[in-house]
């Protein structure tokens, strides 16, 4: 009974940052999307380059707890350790 609730509680918690992640990327996406090109172009590319860096990154933490979640999800709760 114990081991449920505590697997319930790390799953909601890993779909609440699944969720949330995937929010930060949907905005970063837009962002990204909707920068105009100025006659700075060196600062345009800059920026581009960043938010790149920053979707790549959030990009592979949402990997990341995608796998944490099948992984919990696969466990036994009925099996004693």
């Amino acid at each position: 009974m114990f081991k449920d609730k505590v697997l319930n509680e790390i799953t909601v918690s890993l779909r609440d940052k699944i969720l949330i992640i995937e929010n930060e990327l949907n905005i970063l996406s837009d962002e990204k999307n909707n920068i105009t090109k100025s006659s700075a172009g060196d600062k345009f590319e800059t920026s581009r380059s960043t938010m790149q860096i920053e979707y790549d990154k959030l990009n592979n933490q949402l990997i990341q707890k995608k796998n944490q979640l099948k992984k919990i999800e696969l466990l036994d709760t009925k099996k004693k350790i």
